[in-house]
């Protein structure tokens, strides 16, 4: 049991810090919404949201999974030059083929926003997108070797300096130049021309300018099969702002976007992400352990226990919130972010059961249970977001995590069986359906008495959660001890 408590330790201290730099962040960026709202109309706001996601689904192309191959290979060679090798050799490929690919698409920006837009106009806005994006991409090998390497703390200024920096050009563009659109696009420009210079540097100073033709083929075989991954999450997490657009207007795209976003900024940015950065770094060196399997299902219940606290916490005051940090037009964005934050958990423990198909390297494995998964999300789209639009995008999105989570489970169980407490989390997620239901009863009135019943709501859930932790013997005392140094 000590290593566990060990291997927890280690995890909180990082995920500690990544922590505390995305929720910085993430609270500087709702105090911006208000401010976004404001500046940009419904119809802005699905122009960025359909730019952004379409320099997410050419990334999950061009990058090829070479990013979770460097966390896999960097684990993987014991030798420090190795380690460097397969850095550098990545970064190498990497910009090249981002080079190639930006002014490829470049050339064609006039007909890339026919497609996107139904009209040329904006084709000054792609081609500003996809000179963003190549810079963007060229930050993961930089950011995943400074995880690899451990240094959350400067992993965590630099995600914080990058935030100042776009936050003060949108302000500035926005609010003083009053620029609208093009210049939310020309500070994402600024901002990673800027960062990924100067990560690169750094990286390759460290690393030095090397290429190793036997490690990139042997990266690119674990990681090719992840681009039918990457794209089958892509169409999963966003591809519903398509299907949106194609039935209802960009401001119900807007709309749809900025509840979606609410439930995804606080599940997968500010809880999700700080520990997944060194989760998926640090889970390659705990399976190895002795007690490597029992850790692994110990992180699963603790964690998913948590993501399901904060998931009930924001479903419950969704309207409060959004009516604090938003404009009233954007009101009806507080009705998907329930059915949103316990997709994200759904995919929580998706993603564990998946962890052990990149452990074993079943990349391939991986690919197939994506894409199946895309052809239920698909289906989903077509059935429910005709009928329900925004709502029905929400339900689709439900059904497909909670799809790939049982579908992962069954086959990493296959490869390699793990004990997971799956009665404690069936339970947990129960009790928290019954009591947010409980909650939709109060109505959406913004009254102090609506905010207590709901708060005794909150403890309810909490002392819930305790109870199927055990805490007593999970000697949390303890570990609390040990994290802070008491």
């Amino acid at each position: 049991m000590s290593e566990i408590f060990k291997e927890i330790k280690h995890l909180s201290r990082h995920a500690v810090i990544y922590g505390l730099s995305n929720m910085l962040s993430k609270a500087v960026g709702f105090l911006m919404i208000p401010v976004y709202t404001r500046y940009l109309s419904p119809s802005d706001y699905g122009i960025l949201e359909l730019l952004a996601l379409s320099m997410s689904v050419l990334g999950v192309i061009v990058g090829m999974g070479l990013a979770e191959a460097v966390v896999r290979f960097y684990a993987m060679y014991g030798e420090i030059e190795k380690k460097r090798m397969v850095v550098s050799s990545s970064v190498i490929l990497f910009s090249s083929i981002l080079f190639a690919v930006m002014v490829f698409c470049c050339y064609f920006q006039e007909a890339i926003s026919n497609i996107l837009f139904s009209d040329t106009q904006y084709a000054n806005f792609v081609k500003i997108s996809l000179i963003t994006f190549a810079f963007n991409s060229l930050l993961e090998i930089p950011l995943v070797y400074i995880r690899a390497l451990e240094r959350s703390v400067f992993f965590s200024v630099v995600a914080f300096f990058r935030l100042i920096l776009a936050l003060s050009l949108n302000i500035y563009f926005l609010v003083f130049m009053k620029l609208g659109v093009i210049g939310i696009l020309y500070s994402g420009l600024i901002t990673s021309v800027t960062v990924s210079s100067c990560l690169l540097v750094f990286t390759l100073k460290e690393t030095r300018m090397r290429f190793d033709v036997e490690i990139v083929l042997e990266m690119l075989k674990f990681s090719i099969p992840l681009i039918f991954h990457g794209i089958g999450a892509f169409v999963i997490n966003f591809g519903d702002r398509f299907f949106l657009k194609e039935v209802a207007s960009l401001s119900e795209v807007g709309i749809y976007s900025l509840g979606y976003k609410f439930g995804m900024m606080v599940m997968s940015f500010v809880i999700y992400q700080p520990f997944f950065l060194i989760w998926s770094v640090r889970r390659y060196e705990v399976i190895k352990k002795p007690e490597g399997e029992e850790i692994y299902s110990k992180v699963f219940l603790i964690f998913g226990m948590v993501m399901l606290f904060f998931c009930f916490a924001l479903s419950i005051y969704a309207f409060e919130i959004v009516s604090m940090v938003a404009d009233s037009r954007y009101i009806g964005s507080c009705k998907f972010i329930p059915l949103i934050a316990f997709s994200y958990v759904l995919r929580t423990y998706g993603d564990f059961f998946l962890g052990i198909l990149l452990i074993e390297k079943k990349t391939k494995h991986m690919s197939i249970i994506t894409i199946s998964s895309t052809v239920v999300c698909i289906l989903s789209y077509y059935l429910l977001i005709p009928r329900w639009y925004g709502m029905g995008a929400a339900c689709a999105t439900l059904l497909t995590f909670l799809f790939l989570s049982i579908t992962s489970f069954f086959v990493s169980q296959k490869i390699r069986p793990i004990n997971y407490p799956i009665q404690k989390t069936a339970i947990a997620c129960t009790a928290g359906i019954a009591l947010w239901y409980i909650s939709t009863q109060l109505g959406t009135s913004f009254q102090l008495t609506t905010i207590l019943i709901k708060l005794i709501l909150l403890v309810i859930f909490s002392v819930t959660i305790l109870l199927l932790l055990n805490v007593k013997s999970y000697h949390f005392s303890k570990l609390y001890a040990q994290i802070f140094n008491h």
